[in-house]
């Protein structure tokens, strides 16, 4: 367990400087879209089939078979641009230590693709942490995402004579990707 004392006078902060959005995670969560790409190949195969092949229930003419295709065709794409990142905004938090720490005003920050936010964010560094560790958490309403993590240490900054660091934070699950500019920033004693 962290002393508080010691956070308090750390030698170091962490600065998270900007956070840049490259990408936003899929509209939907990852397991609905790949229930709805599952059905709507289903459906797709299912209709593809000549009016006799597919028991004349749902299509009985061949212009209702075609129509039938067309509509499942237009479903099967909705489905996959439904998946297809990039597409809304993100409900961005960052987490450290299992603890929200920015945004602190509200819930979440809504961000799209192409935006950049400078929470100018300072954590406190002691020396008995060799590493520091964030996650980027999307907020939903039933369990939260993550976007990502990436850890950071204080050798990362040695080839960099502004102290400064670019962390790329991926996530494959969510098809998320963004840009974390950082500083490490010496306390005054």
């Amino acid at each position: 367990m962290l002393d508080i004392n010691k956070l308090l006078n750390a030698p170091h902060a962490l600065v998270i400087q900007k956070i840049e959005c490259v990408r936003t995670a899929s509209e939907l969560d990852a397991g609905a879209t790949k229930f709805f790409s599952f059905m709507a190949k289903g459906l797709a195969i299912f209709l593809s089939k000549k009016p006799q092949e597919a028991g004349g229930v749902y299509s009985t003419t061949q212009e209702e078979w075609e129509d039938q295709n067309e509509a499942a065709e237009s479903w099967a794409d909705g489905a996959k641009k439904l998946g297809n990142p990039g597409g809304s905004r993100d409900q961005l938090y960052l987490k450290f230590l299992k603890g929200k720490i920015w945004p602190k005003d509200k819930k979440h920050y809504d961000i799209k693709s192409g935006e950049t936010v400078a929470p100018n964010l300072s954590l406190p560094w002691p020396d008995v942490l060799n590493t520091i560790e964030i996650s980027l958490m999307e907020w939903d309403v039933f369990t939260d995402d993550s976007l990502g993590t990436f850890s950071v240490a204080k050798s990362d900054f040695d080839n960099s004579a502004s102290k400064q660091v670019i962390k790329i934070v991926t996530s494959e699950e969510e098809g998320s990707i963004y840009k974390i500019h950082l500083h490490l920033k010496e306390n005054k004693k």
